[in-house]
């Protein structure tokens, strides 16, 4: 039987690795065939004609075949009319399945970049999502309203640590903290994954995150704080605002406690 390199998802060899879309088929059919993308953290825009360009060699065709197209699957009928930008109440379940499906993408845009430091998410992540679901701990997704007039997609990522310079002395055990942030606009609708790994010593502790009120221009789907949360809400977002939107992890403030 033939082998091949193992998937990150299975730990299975018997199956060929795939080209697997980071933002799906599904999306690209959503945009004209010559659609503009910008890739924020690189300053790049390109236009794709068949996919959305971004592509990661890590899962197998099996894993992507089944489990990752199902969830593809589940998830089209909730985020279709957000693209549209159709006023939307997301139930419970319909927040968890677009959390999943937040998660399963940023972790996939993270497999596809090319680090010296390597991937943000680890090897029992990529497992806990394929075998349950899983979401990790410390975990935060979002949505928004982006209304810019430029360019039909913008990705973004950044993983990074606090800035030694914003913390105090008493607090400087903090700089261990690593953090991971993936922003999307696609069409009208604005989803950002905010994660973060605390140190080993602090793993049981209470973090406090302190950062701008962004509610007017987001709301919360994970961890879910609404049973029923309405989709748009009232600020939207233009060009600065979703690039201020991205970047706004890059001056929290980290207090231990």
């Amino acid at each position: 039987m033939a082998t091949y390199k193992t998937c990150v998802f299975c730990l299975r060899n018997d199956s060929k690795i795939s080209r697997e879309d980071v933002l799906p088929k599904w999306i690209a059919k959503a945009f004209p065939a010559d659609r503009v993308i910008r890739n924020v953290a690189i300053d790049k825009t390109y236009r794709s004609k068949k996919t959305l360009g971004i592509i990661a060699t890590k899962p197998c065709r099996r894993c992507n075949n089944e489990w990752m197209s199902a969830l593809e699957q589940q998830v089209i009928p909730l985020l279709l009319p957000l693209m549209q930008g159709t006023p939307t109440t997301l139930n419970a379940e319909a927040q968890k399945r677009i959390a999943i499906w937040l998660f399963k993408t940023a972790l996939m845009y993270d497999l596809h970049t090319e680090r010296t430091q390597g991937t943000y998410f680890t090897a029992e992540e990529c497992r806990a999502l394929k075998v349950s679901q899983t979401i990790p701990a410390d975990c935060m997704m979002f949505l928004g309203q982006y209304r810019g007039e430029q360019l039909e997609m913008i990705t973004r990522e950044v993983s990074f640590s606090p800035d030694p310079q914003k913390l105090p002395e008493s607090h400087r055990n903090m700089l261990e903290f690593e953090a991971y942030t993936a922003s999307f606009a696609i069409k009208h609708l604005a989803l950002q994954l905010f994660a973060f790994r605390r140190p080993k010593h602090l793993i049981n502790e209470i973090l406090d995150i302190e950062i701008a009120d962004w509610s007017p221009a987001e709301i919360q789907i994970w961890p879910i704080t609404e049973r029923f949360a309405d989709w748009p809400p009232p600020r939207l977002m233009d060009d600065v605002i979703f690039d201020r939107f991205a970047d706004r992890w890059n001056d929290l403030t980290l207090f231990g406690r």
